[in-house]
């Protein structure tokens, strides 16, 4: 049962929807006179904001990469459909191995060479007691001194130095290792569940499981393989599979084994067309904006900062969250739709817009989806899930700050992070208990709502340029003077964005409950 409002929903929803569009295109006129007026001062090229390496690298190996893709999933489709599950899993092995050497070089060696010596080591200690802290203190280990020692790069290699420096591929291998790590805890970590006969979540039966036709992707990660599978082949066909290499989303080895055997059926041809499409008006959407606004080389600019206003960095900072979405949305969903089409399903990251979240957790549910799942799987319920979740939260998300770099403002959006989200994760379970009941079916109820996901986003946007933006510390934005202006505004925009979420995410648990009844 809904609860009461004051006035017809359709016409409150109009209001949040005109007063939003008409705060966004302030915004929009702002970024773009900016960028006009400091154009001179950025180090553009042409006409065109590149500012950002990732985005820069990405997009100028776009074109090989496409057709690259395009083979791998034509012989890997001929492989899977004449020469059988054993050829295939080869191909795998060695278009992988293949494809590391290419883009890393000599400097190959070191991914390739800590592959092996964590696959020796995850059957070491595969019915040790203590065998999964061994595997994950000597991943953190080796993530450290892979990182602070920038690869090795500038090291003096013995005997073969200038055979190493000569041929440093296309990739530094150390910058990715990070997303193979989680495949190799992936492997390591369901390995020793195999042995222990102990699931760590086991799947509920779904409606897609029942159809019988293939495995849901729930199914196929919470499900051992058989022991055969955990061998060196599958392994490293799995570690090195090039569809997810670079960029992921990530998978776990079950997962990815189970497709190795049933392709994914699921999501079929008309899916990956449309998914297609959709990637295409994302990546139009990036460039039409890159080449109009300059938001990543406004905020890189030292001189362009100093003389902004707190009204203009605060669009700024807004606009650049904006535009890590989008940019990862057509780096990941790039490398999901490869996998897509050779049958391998891989969750979807940035499930939601980035505007459309206002819960802290929320947020990172969609954000990175596939690593969310990662962590709820090997962290979360490992340390106790639900029954822990007032600390757990703590190890976590330092895990995924030292997981992303080793930075000190990582470090801090990491803990910003964990101690905000355990007031969220408590209130929340309290309202929804049902001696709330009585709030819930008030009018205002839904207001409150909006108030509290108000902060929520306040202090997302806050953290996420901490950690991944341009911001050091909070203090970047408070160091201006008169800022109420901007704290005004942005309270206008948020509580009205959060009312209109509410509304759809009421609308989605109606439908919900409509399929359940149909």
């Amino acid at each position: 049962m809904t609860a009461p409002r004051y006035f017809p929903r359709r016409y409150e929803v109009l209001f949040h929807a005109g007063l939003v569009f008409y705060l966004v295109v302030l915004q929009w006129d702002i970024l773009r006179d900016l960028s006009v007026k400091y154009k001179d001062f950025l180090p553009l090229r042409g006409s065109v904001d590149l500012t950002d390496t990732q985005w820069k690298d990405f997009r100028a190996g776009l074109g090989p990469l496409t057709i690259a893709m395009v083979i791998f999933v034509a012989i890997s489709q001929c492989f899977r459909r004449f020469l059988g599950r054993g050829a295939h899993t080869g191909f795998y092995l060695l278009s992988g191995v293949g494809f590391v050497a290419y883009v890393h070089g000599a400097y190959a060696v070191f991914p390739l060479s800590l592959a092996v010596m964590f696959y020796s080591l995850a059957h070491l200690c595969k019915r040790f007691a203590y065998g999964r802290s061994v595997i994950w203190m000597t991943a953190i280990a080796v993530l450290y001194i892979s990182d602070s020692n920038g690869g090795w790069y500038k090291a003096n290699l013995p005997f073969f130095d200038d055979f190493f420096k000569a041929n440093q591929g296309l990739y530094r291998w150390h910058v990715g290792f990070n997303l193979t790590m989680l495949k190799i805890l992936s492997f390591s970590l369901d390995l020793n569940e195999f042995y222990k006969k102990t699931p760590v979540n086991p799947h509920s039966p779904c409606a897609e499981c029942s159809k019988g036709d293939t495995p849901c992707y729930s199914l196929r990660v919470n499900t051992p393989r058989q022991e055969a599978e955990y061998g060196v082949v599958m392994y490293l066909a799995y570690v090195f599979y090039v569809p997810l290499y670079i960029a992921g989303p990530t998978t776990t080895f079950n997962a990815f084994a189970s497709h190795v055997e049933v392709p994914q059926r699921s999501l079929g041809l008309r899916y990956i067309l449309m998914y297609t499409w959709r990637w295409v008006v994302v990546f139009l959407m990036l460039e039409v904006g890159l080449n109009h606004v300059y938001v990543w080389a406004l905020l890189k600019s030292q001189l362009v900062r100093r003389v902004l206003s707190p009204m203009e960095f605060a669009v700024l900072g807004f606009w650049l969250l904006n535009a890590l979405w989008l940019k990862f949305a057509v780096i990941w969903r790039f490398f999901r739709l490869a996998a897509l089409s050779d049958g391998v399903e891989v969750l979807e990251n940035l499930s939601r817009c980035v505007n459309d979240n206002y819960t802290i957790a929320g947020f990172w549910r969609n954000w990175h989806r596939s690593f969310n799942k990662w962590l709820v799987r090997y962290m979360y319920i490992p340390l106790g899930g639900s029954k822990t979740q007032t600390w757990n939260v703590f190890p976590i998300f330092l895990f995924v700050a030292f997981w992303h770099d080793l930075e000190l403002h990582l470090l801090k959006w990491g803990l910003l992070m964990a101690v905000f989200i355990i007031p969220e994760t408590l209130l929340t379970s309290r309202f929804a208990s049902p001696s709330m009941s009585w709030l819930r079916s008030k009018p205002y109820y839904r207001y409150l709502k909006a108030i509290a996901g108000t902060f929520n986003i306040t202090i997302l946007m806050t953290a996420n340029l901490i950690g991944f933006g341009s911001l050091h510390t909070a203090g970047d934005l408070t160091s201006y003077s008169s800022i109420s202006w901007v704290v005004f505004f942005g309270f206008i925009e948020f509580f009205s964005a959060t009312s209109i979420m509410i509304e759809v995410r009421e609308y989605e648990a109606e439908q919900e409950e409509r399929l359940k009844v149909s």
